[in-house]
Order: C-alpha cells, then sequence, then structure tokens
C-alpha cells in the first residue's frame, strides 16, 4: 500500500530523495516516504515540541506558582488569536481570560510572564489556546539537515539490513515499519538545540 506524507512532514519526498541520490526515480518512495514521517514524529518526540506550525492548540498547565509559564509549543504564531485563560476553579468563562496587558509573550520561546503576581499553583488551573511551530519554508536549515541525515542513515541500513524491520500484515499486503534507533551522530547535536526546556 502507497506510504502518503504525513502533513507535519519536516522536509518533503524530493528532498530526502536528492540527499540519497535517487534521482526522479520513483523505486523508493512509499519506502522513503514511510520514513521520513517517522523520523518527523521522532524528532518531535526527543525533543518534546511541534517544528512544523500547528493550529488550534487547546492546552491545559499546571503550575507551581510564580509569575512565569513556559507553553508546550514554539514559536507562536498567529498572535491576534492567542488566549490565556487563568482559572483555579478551572471553569474557564470568559472573564478567566487575561487581557494583553497583564503578560508578556515571548513568541520566539513560547515564555509568558505576568506583568503583576503569578499563576495559582493549582493543576489545570491555566488553559492556552494558541498556534505554534514553523511555517512549510520557514523550518530552519539544520533541523532539516538532521532530518535527511537521519533519514538517509535508515534507508542506508535497511538496505544493508542491519536496521531492525518489521514486516506487518495488514490482510491488504505488508506494510514495512522501521525500528528507530538513537540519532545517528551529528543528529543529537542539533536536536538538542531545539530540545524543550521547562522554565
Amino acid at each position: 500500500m502507497a506510504s502518503v506524507l504525513w502533513t507535519y512532514a519536516i522536509v518533503a519526498l524530493d528532498e530526502a530523495k536528492a540527499r540519497l541520490g535517487l534521482g526522479v526515480a520513483t523505486t523508493y518512495d512509499t519506502e522513503v516516504e514511510r520514513m521520513i514521517n517517522e523520523v518527523s514524529q521522532a524528532m518531535e518526540t526527543y525533543c518534546g515540541r511541534y517544528f512544523k506550525e500547528r493550529s488550534g492548540l487547546s492546552e491545559f498547565y499546571s503550575p507551581n506558582g510564580g509569575s512565569i509559564l513556559s507553553l508546550d509549543h514554539f514559536p507562536v504564531t498567529a498572535t491576534t488569536t492567542f488566549k490565556i485563560y487563568v482559572d483555579a476553579d478551572r471553569d474557564f468563562g470568559e472573564d478567566t481570560l487575561l487581557d494583553a496587558d497583564d503578560y508578556y509573550l515571548d513568541l520566539k520561546t513560547g515564555v509568558v510572564k505576568l506583568i503583576e503576581g503569578e499563576f495559582p499553583a493549582v493543576p489545570g488551573s491555566v488553559k492556552a489556546l494558541y498556534s505554534a511551530g514553523f511555517g512549510s519554508t520557514a523550518i530552519p536549515y539544520d533541523l532539516r539537515k538532521a532530518c535527511k541525515r537521519w533519514v538517509a542513515s535508515v534507508f542506508a541500513e535497511s538496505k544493508d539490513h542491519r536496521q531492525g524491520l518489521k514486516s506487518l500484515s495488514s490482510g491488504q499486503g505488508e506494510t514495512t515499519t522501521y525500528e528507530l534507533d538513537e540519532p545517528p551522530e551529528g543528529v543529537v547535536e542539533i536536536l538538542n538545540r531545539y530540545r524543550k526546556m521547562n522554565v
């Protein structure tokens, strides 16, 4: 069954094929797309954040008090639709919506700092509605490089039968999945630059 490139894949199929030296041949397209999908998801899991932009995020936070809150995903986009509610009772009515003058939002890091006061130290007492991530044409070069390097490693090892492979029967044929090991040399260093650090 043909694979479909994940909506939030970090690189396009053509980019990965160019890195692999496959040219315009379509022989390995399905396999490479699946590798891109799995590597892209592995990169996000490792870093604890989304890379390609997602809109309409709705998340709840449990502050430990203090005036600073770190959003799960960044950079924050569409600032006109950014909303943050603070309610120890967790009803989140419109009267609990903070005014934009009540806080400072660092778009690049996703850090919210209250101008006055502190967040309540109550589980699930903060609700954030926002969009975050890099646009398709704005994903940093080194992230794209890391994705292509990891895909190339998986591809090479699968051809040499060193990478763990599983063939699963779906009733419509076999689907091969790739058991990703640790990111290859050079990729971890790049990913660590983007790994989420809680504030």
